[in-house]
């Protein structure tokens, strides 16, 4: 049985990182901290590529972030972004194999673009960290942004287990997308944040706006 939080790849924590000396990509925002050398290299190119898809929708860049490779995370988590701490924690590609039973809908990836992936939606969560938020917390608001950045930077077919569970193009009510579900069951957040998306008309455009502030999906609940 998948555990409840598989899919959960964001959460505060306070754990050890990979002792190794840094390396700085050439983007001037991502530091990298990983024992090996190609993997850091690979992680900067990925990291070139993530950036490149912000610029191309003209959505700035987050602040300066270091990624640390590590063995091991708590929570059932596979990569972690420290709120305010411009941290990212990633698991190493031995370790996400062993995990591969807690990435839900994203479980079918391939190993070389997996990690790439997981990185993308973390450095979304660096992106969004400023973003204003009128709540206690906007966490459905800030997945939302993560997990459609990070599918949109899939191929077709590497989205088709999310896509199969939608109806394209079919007006989703906002109400669907809060943390209750979030939590309870993380493949029918992603699901239902991307059905929602995908009736966007400019996607750069609705992803501005979330960055503004002037799209949020969390409320006041009673």
């Amino acid at each position: 049985m998948r555990r409840v939080f598989r899919s959960l790849w964001t959460i505060a924590l306070c754990v050890g990182t990979a002792q190794a000396a840094p390396l700085a990509c050439g983007n001037g925002i991502v530091t990298v901290e990983a024992t090996d050398a190609a993997l850091a290299g690979a992680i900067c190119t990925r990291s070139d590529e993530t950036l490149a898809r912000f610029a191309a929708c003209d959505l700035g860049a987050p602040p300066p972030v270091t990624v640390s490779v590590v063995d091991s995370i708590p929570a059932n988590c596979v990569g972690v972004f420290h709120c305010h701490e411009s941290r990212i924690e990633l698991l190493s590609p031995d370790a996400l194999e062993a995990r591969r039973d807690d990435l839900g809908l994203f479980d079918g990836l391939p190993p070389e673009t997996l990690i790439g992936s997981i990185l993308h939606h973390e450095l979304s969560h660096a992106l969004y960290d400023g973003t204003p938020c009128p709540y206690a917390s906007c966490v459905a608001s800030a997945e939302y942004f993560a997990y459609t950045q990070q599918l949109s930077a899939l191929t077709e077919s590497q989205r088709a287990p999310v896509a199969a569970r939608v109806a394209p193009g079919v007006p989703v009510p906002k109400a669907r997308i809060n943390p209750f579900i979030l939590f309870m069951d993380p493949d029918l957040f992603v699901a239902t944040a991307w059905a929602d998306f995908t009736t966007r008309p400019d996607p750069c455009t609705h992803w501005r706006a979330m960055l503004d502030g002037d799209v949020i999906f969390d409320r006041v609940h009673p």
